[in-house]
C-alpha cells in the first residue's frame, strides 16, 4: 500500500466540464412557455406555474398585495375548499405550494409520476378559479399583521426594512414583500381579485417541469390542463428608474441589544446587466464564500463576527449590493471601516492570480451541486425563464468564468461598487454606536416602528 504523503496536500482535479442537464423549451399557443426536463433517478416530478404577478407590479397605496394574493391561492377554489385542497394532494403523497417573490408570483407541486394528472388539475385549478373568501382573508390578514409584529422585534428584519427604504424610498423597491402595517390591514378582497385577474394570464407565464416524466406528456398535459389561462397581451414590468446613491448613516435605537445588525450597500445592477458573471467572481471573492475577504477580515483576522457576507442581488430593476453581518457593539464602527476598506480595496488594487484562480474555481465547482435535485433544477429554470436568458446561458456562463482577468474585475468594481455612495444601516444601541459612526458622515438615529394603535 502507497504510504500517504501528509506533507502536501493533494492537487486538486479539474475534473471533466460541466454541461447543464438537456430540456425543452417550447412557447404553447396560449403564450404559457413550458420547460421541461426529464430526470429519472426517482419516480417524482415537480412542477411549478410562474405567473407575472410579483411583488414588483404592487400598487403604491398598496405594497404587499402581491405576496398576500398568492398566499390566498392554497386557500380555496371556487369549486374546493381549502381542506379538500389539503385532503387531495395530501392523499397522493404530494405538496401544494404558492407564494410570491420580486418577480413572480408562483404555484408549486411535487408528487409521485403516476399522480401528474392530478397536481395538474389542482394547479390549474388554483392558478385560475382562487375563491378569494372573505374569511380566509380575513384569516390571512390576521396573520400577516402577527408576522409584522413579530418583525417589530426581530432586529436582522428591521435592518432589512430601513436599508429598502433609505436605497429607495416609496419606490416599489422601498418596502419588503410583506408590505406594511396600514397596507395589511386596508387591503380587501376587490384588491385581491382585480390584481389577480390582471396578472394570472398565459402571455409571460412559465410552467416549469422537472423529473421521471418525458417531455412531450408534460407538453400534451399543459395544453389540456393550463388552457383556462388568459390570453390577454403580456404584463409588461414596470419602469424602474434608478434612485441616486449617497453617503447615508442611520442607526436604529435598540437600547438593550447586545450586539448590532449591519447593512451597507447601494443601488447596484439590474439582473440582465452584461456584466453579471464577473460580478458574480467579484462578489464570491469579496463575501460570497467562507474564504472571502469580508470574511476572512472580519471573522479571522479580528474576531468581530461569526460570519459576514455580501450580494449583488437579483432584480429585474437596479438591484441591492448589499454587506451584511452582525457584531458586538463596541466593534460596530471597527467592522464597518474594515466592510468599506474592503470595497475601496477591490477598486485600487488587482487581485492575485492565486486568490482569482480559486475563486473562478469554486465557482464552477459548486454549480452543479444546486442540480441535484428537481427543486434546484427548478430554480436554474426559472433563472431562464423569469430574465430571459438564452437556453444555454449556465454553459456560457461556466466558460465565460473562466475569463473574467483581473484587469475585467478591477474593471467591474470601480463601475459597480462605490465606497462614497453606500448606505449604512446599524440596528443597535443608539449612545454606544453613534460616537462609532460619526466618521462616516452625519448620523441619523431612527426609533423602531411601533404597531397603530
Amino acid at each position: 500500500m502507497k504510504e500517504l504523503d501528509r506533507a502536501h496536500p493533494p492537487e486538486s482535479n479539474a475534473g471533466e466540464p460541466f454541461h447543464f442537464p438537456e430540456f425543452t423549451h417550447q412557447k404553447l399557443a396560449t403564450g404559457l412557455e413550458v420547460y421541461a426536463l426529464r430526470r429519472e433517478n426517482a419516480p417524482l416530478v415537480s412542477l411549478q406555474l410562474v405567473l407575472p404577478a410579483g411583488a414588483h407590479f404592487d400598487p403604491a397605496p398598496h405594497p404587499g398585495l402581491a405576496a398576500f394574493a398568492a398566499s390566498l391561492l392554497e386557500e380555496g377554489t371556487t369549486s374546493l375548499s381549502s381542506k379538500e385542497i389539503a385532503d387531495r394532494i395530501e392523499s397522493i403523497g404530494g405538496t401544494l405550494s404558492t407564494g410570491a417573490g420580486w418577480a413572480t408570483a408562483s404555484i408549486a407541486s411535487t408528487v409521485l409520476t403516476p399522480h401528474l394528472e392530478t397536481a395538474f388539475e389542482l394547479l390549474a385549478d388554483v392558478a385560475t378559479n382562487p375563491a378569494f373568501q372573505a374569511e380566509e382573508i380575513e384569516r390571512t390578514r390576521r396573520e400577516r399583521l402577527a408576522e409584522w409584529l413579530r418583525r417589530r422585534d426581530q432586529p436582522t428584519a428591521i435592518a432589512e426594512e430601513v436599508f429598502a427604504s433609505t436605497l429607495y424610498g416609496e419606490g416599489v423597491y422601498g418596502h419588503t414583500l410583506l408590505g406594511d402595517q396600514r397596507s395589511l390591514q386596508t387591503i380587501g378582497a376587490e384588491e385581491i381579485s382585480t390584481f389577480w385577474r390582471a396578472h394570472s394570464q398565459a402571455h409571460g407565464a412559465f410552467l416549469l417541469v422537472a423529473g421521471d416524466v418525458e417531455p412531450a406528456r408534460v407538453l400534451d398535459v399543459a395544453v389540456r390542463r393550463l388552457g383556462e389561462l388568459a390570453e390577454g397581451p403580456r404584463t409588461e414590468a414596470p419602469l424602474f428608474d434608478s434612485p441616486p446613491s449617497r453617503r447615508q448613516v442611520k442607526i436604529v435605537d435598540r437600547p438593550d441589544a447586545q450586539q448590532t445588525e449591519i447593512r451597507i450597500g447601494h443601488v447596484g445592477p439590474r439582473r440582465s446587466h452584461r456584466d453579471r458573471t464577473a460580478l458574480s467572481v467579484l462578489n464570491s471573492l469579496l463575501g460570497g464564500k467562507f474564504t472571502s475577504r469580508i470574511n476572512l477580515n472580519l471573522r479571522e483576522r479580528n474576531g468581530y463576527t461569526y460570519g459576514a457576507h455580501s450580494a449583488f442581488i437579483e432584480r429585474i430593476g437596479p438591484a441591492p449590493f448589499l454587506v451584511w453581518t452582525a457584531v458586538a457593539n463596541d466593534v460596530a464602527g471597527a467592522a464597518s471601516g474594515e466592510i468599506l476598506h474592503e470595497l475601496s480595496r477591490l477598486r485600487e488594487e488587482a487581485v492575485s492570480e492565486e486568490e482569482l484562480l480559486e475563486t473562478r474555481n469554486f465557482l464552477q465547482g459548486v454549480f452543479p451541486y444546486g442540480l441535484q435535485t428537481n427543486g434546484g433544477i427548478l430554480r436554474r429554470l426559472q433563472e431562464l425563464a423569469v430574465y430571459d436568458l438564452p437556453d444555454d446561458y449556465f454553459d456560457r456562463r461556466l466558460e465565460e468564468i473562466s475569463t473574467v482577468d483581473e484587469g475585467r474585475l478591477l474593471s467591474v468594481a470601480r463601475s459597480h461598487i462605490d465606497p462614497d455612495s453606500t448606505a449604512i444601516v446599524a440596528v443597535g444601541p443608539a449612545t454606544e454606536l453613534a460616537p462609532q459612526f460619526q466618521h462616516f458622515g452625519e448620523v441619523e438615529v431612527l426609533e423602531p416602528v411601533a404597531p397603530a394603535a
